[in-house]
Parts: C-alpha cells; structure tokens; sequence
C-alpha cells in the first residue's frame, strides 16, 4: 500500500547516463539504485484481457447506394512502461549490468533498476489535417501531474477513416509523429553556464546528414534528426562554459553536466531549426510512411548565432523527451481493433479511464437512454478503454448517464463519486475520467545552506536528523490525514493528497523538528497554499527554515528569494 508521505530518489549530480535497448538509464542519488526510463512510448495494456489500450472506431453511411466511410476516432493510451514478462524483465536487468559495467560503472554488485520519476508528461502528434484532428482529453488538455501514462484521441475525416482502416490491414498507417515531453528530478550544484550555438557549424554539421530535397531544402525523419543532432554536437556546434566552481567531487564528471546542458536547449533549437511536413511531403522526400522535418536554414548565409545563459540549484526538473512514429507503436495492433459503426442506426459508447497506482479501482454504473442495456464497469490501478455499441434511430438525441466510485490504496482516504449525464450530440458517448486529476502533490525539498548557497553534496552529521510532520483537512475527509516522516537531503519527499471532485478547498499544513548539532530545532506550523507545489527546508548550524510562499523572508535571504522564484526548474535565457 503506497504511503502518502514517500521519498523518492533522483538523477545524482555526476549526471552519468547509459542509452542501451532503446532505454535511458541514470546514476542516482542512492548507491545501489539506477534509474531507467524508455526513449520510445509504448501503447499501454488492459491487464485484464492483456489487450492494448487502443480503440479505432470507424463511422460508414450508405449514400448513393453505396457504403461510404464518413470519418471516425482513434482514441489510445502511451505509457513510459515497459509492457515485460517476469522473465524478460529479469533477463534485460542482467543485460543492463553486464552493458553498463562494461562502460566502467563501479557501483553495486546488484543495483536495483527504478522507474526514473517523472511529472508533466504531455503529448503532441504531428498529423497531417487532412488524415485528422488531434485531441488530448481532458480538461485543459493536461494530464495528472506524476502520471505514467498519457491519454490521446484523433477525430479522422472521411479520408481519414479510409486510410486508418485500410492501414491496420495493411500494417502502413499514415504518417504521424508522436511526441512526449517530460520532466525529471536532478541534484545539482549551484553553477551557471554560457551556452554558445555557432550557426554555421550547426548548419554545416545538420546538413551532412539530412537529405537535400528538389528544392533546395534539406529534408529528415526524427531519426535523422536524432543523427544531425548528434553530429552538431560531435563538431562543437554548440560550445557550453561553466561558470563558477564545481564541488572537488563533481570535476570528474564536467562533461556529463555540459551534455546535460546542451541537451536543455535542444527543444529550444529544434523549434527553430526545423518545421515539420505531414501529408504528401513524407512520401516524395523520404519514400517512407513518416512525418518529415525541413531545415529552415536553406543556405548557410540564412544562419544565426544564438547564446544561453542556464543556472542551476540543488534539486532541479530537467526535460526529458521521448518520440515514436506512429507505425511504431501501432505494429502489433490489426483489424480485430477496429469497430465498424453505420451512423443511421447506431453510435459507440466509449469509457476510458486513466490509471494511477494510488487507485484501487474505479467502478462505473453506465446507461443510455434507448438503445443499449445497463453496464457496470470495474477498472484496475492501470486504467483501461472499454468500447460499446449503441442502436437508435437518432443517436444525437440519445442520453448517457454514468455514476463512478473511486477507491484509493490509501485506507485513509474517501471514497471519491462522480457523475454525469450528457447526450451524444454533446459528446456524452466519450466518457474520459482522469482520477488522478483528484490527486495532489507537495514536493519537499532539503538543503544545508552556507550563507546563500546550497551544499548540494552534504548531508547531516551522523547523529542529526529532520522530520517533516504534514496535515491535511477537507470537507470530502471524515479525519484529517497526518504523515511524518524523515528527511535527507539526497531525495525528495512528496506529500500525495485526495481534492474534492466538488471543488471544495482543503487546508495543508507542514512543520519540521530535528536534532541539528545536539540542539532540538523545529518550525511552526504553516499553512501552505493551494497552488503551491514547492517547499523549501533549509538547514544550518543554528537553525531551521520553512521556505514557502507563507514564509516571511528577510531582504537579504538571496537563496530563499530564487528557491520561490526558480520553483525547481533551470532558468534558461536568450541573450541575443
């Protein structure tokens, strides 16, 4: 049963990275831990009939006396998880050790392979309009912060449904990118650099391994993007000076952090470096069914220089990104997912539920007005989609009501209800619930301090400790929830919390005591706002110090001052 005051490790501050098997593999903060994470996305899987997670609804009227494809929907979920029997696991752990010991690492016999944690995973597919439309589900198009997974649905055209359905049989789908951009936790000194891009090296670097087109403009897939990037960076395209003083540990691993830092620029320079070309233009450039991207710098005189300046401090969310094209994903999906429906008589309900391992199960009771009987509906941690077929003579007029029960791991939250009812004309057949949306999160941040810098590599004296005591209350709760737990400063802790479906506020508290130099120390309580994601705990010889946006804080406190303006991101500005 997961608890609702968890540490969780990060990226350590050497920075050191494997790329082995299409997976990303990180040194942590703990010793005897290593941290993974894929470069592609995978369709996620109903674990209760180990189908994929994947609907294509395709829409047929009879016009003309003839049976026509009028459009249709795509809806699937991606998940950063590997889809991996017990054994197979197993054996790409043992392939991981054997690859990355080769590679000189020297740290644990058997180290623990972890998920690399993760927040604001968001999704972008690059389609051509007239295949469809992309839709994110969802209010505001956002996934639940801390989410594994990723809801996505495309409404096709009529040239669309054609192509998807004749695609699936055929295995060659049209042409379409999917994107995934996140963000990962990494301890970091307190360091600035200067981050040069020469416009003509990386002009020059991009255009060796990108196809010239007929008309003059250079041409690639994200894989041969992927390769023109590494070769700019191979040539000193892009020219990174630290500026201040590594800790003595940390200067061994110089260049790990200036790749690092080039890497946060990248999407900043892909943007501006390339555009991408869906529709007929993947099929005259590259002879492949994959998006294309044209370099915007058609000669080397149409090039610029650029220069960033990046800080860092202590723990720090990094971008992460993750690409796959859509044949990619969609290889071992065939025709037996695609649901014909002839919209004179009859419409798909469609139910999906996002999954979250702080859920138990979402039971959902589900009726329409005419046309299909009662269901009832019981997903697990993972989430799933479900698809039914509905008959009627006007199915824009038809109701659908559903009521949904959610039920956390947690024995002390509530059991949380929702419903709705809603005709199809107004999308009531697409029932999306994301109850990790109900789901909050408070990171809590440790850091010895020297005047106003942080330490980044210290930790307590042996005999020293902190905890950190947190509370919360709210009309959904019948008892306040109260967590405490210790602290170090090599990981986060995060304080996960159930909101009101109904929008009412709750109130969250969090204090922190702690022998420090023999000496018993603690805070008061504070009450930490609503939106407030971040909170800081600092800690000197003499005393210990809550940082939130409740804290009074002195003038002269800088460091206090940037850890509520940074909010644990890099700051990163464009100086020309």
């Amino acid at each position: 049963m997961p608890s609702t005051l968890q540490s969780e490790i990060g990226v350590s501050p050497s920075g050191l990275k494997w790329d082995i098997d299409n997976f990303r593999l990180w040194e942590s903060t703990q010793a005897d831990v290593i941290l993974y994470i894929p470069l592609q996305p995978q369709l996620a899987i109903n674990l209760e009939n180990q189908r994929y997670q994947v609907g294509l609804t395709i829409f047929h009227q009879w016009q003309a006396e003839k049976d026509n494809i009028t459009g249709g929907h795509v809806n699937f979920t991606l998940t950063k998880n590997p889809n991996l029997s017990p054994q197979a696991w197993e054996e790409l752990q043992a392939k991981w050790l054997k690859e990355i010991t080769k590679q000189g690492y020297s740290g644990s016999i058997k180290p623990k392979f972890l998920p690399l944690p993760i927040r604001q995973l968001t999704a972008q597919i690059l389609l051509d309009s007239q295949i469809g439309q992309v839709k994110q589900p969802g209010e505001n198009n956002t996934t639940p912060d801390n989410s594994a997974t990723c809801l996505l649905w495309l409404d096709l055209t009529a040239k669309g449904g054609v192509a998807w359905e004749q695609g699936l049989k055929l295995r060659r789908l049209p042409a379409a990118d999917v994107q995934l951009e996140y963000e990962y936790p990494q301890l970091l000194p307190a360091i600035s650099a200067r981050i040069h891009v020469d416009g003509k090296r990386v002009y020059h670097a991009v255009t060796a391994v990108l196809k010239l087109g007929q008309d003059g403009y250079y041409y690639g897939d994200a894989s041969q993007i992927q390769a023109a990037w590494a070769n700019a960076v191979k040539e000193q395209a892009i020219d990174v000076e630290l500026i201040g003083t590594l800790p003595a540990q940390l200067e061994a691993t110089r260049q790990n952090l200036v790749n690092n830092f080039i890497e946060q620029t990248r999407q900043r320079l892909f943007t501006l470096l390339f555009s991408p070309q869906v529709g007929n233009v993947s099929q005259s450039q590259n002879g492949d069914n994959n998006t294309i991207y044209i370099l915007q710098w058609q000669k080397d005189t149409d090039t610029l220089d650029l220069t960033f300046q990046l800080r860092v401090e202590g723990w720090t969310w990094l971008k992460g990104y993750m690409n796959a094209d859509i044949n990619t994903l969609f290889q071992n999906i065939d025709s037996s997912y695609i649901n014909t429906v002839y919209q004179e008589t009859s419409f798909p309900i469609t139910v999906t539920v996002q999954g979250d391992p702080m859920i138990s199960n979402v039971a959902i009771s589900l009726s329409a007005s005419e046309g299909k009987s009662p269901e009832s509906l019981v997903f697990g941690s993972a989430g799933g989609t479900k698809e039914f077929l509905a008959t009627s003579r006007k199915p824009e007029d038809v109701t659908i009501s559903y009521q949904a029960k959610v039920s956390f791991t947690s024995a002390t939250w509530p059991v949380l209800e929702t419903s709705n009812t809603a005709t199809v004309a107004q999308g009531g057949n697409r029932i999306i619930l994301q109850p990790g949306k109900w789901i909050d999160r408070l990171k809590i941040y440790f850091f010895i301090r020297e005047d106003n810098e942080i330490q980044p590599l210290a930790e307590l004296n042996k005999d020293d400790y902190l905890v950190v005591n947190v509370s919360y209350q709210g009309q959904h709760l019948q008892t306040p929830i109260k967590e405490s737990a210790r602290i170090n400063s090599q990981e986060v802790m995060e304080f996960v919390f159930p909101l009101d479906p109904k929008g009412s506020a709750g109130q969250l508290k969090l204090s922190v005591l702690g022998l420090i130099n023999k000496k018993m120390l603690r805070t008061p309580p504070q009450t930490i706002k609503a939106d407030e994601k971040n909170v800081y705990i600092l800690v000197n010889k003499d005393a210990i110090q809550l940082v939130s946006k409740e804290s009074v804080i002195s003038e002269d406190d800088e460091l206090a001052q940037r850890l509520l303006e940074n909010q644990a991101h890099p700051v990163i500005q464009i100086q020309n």
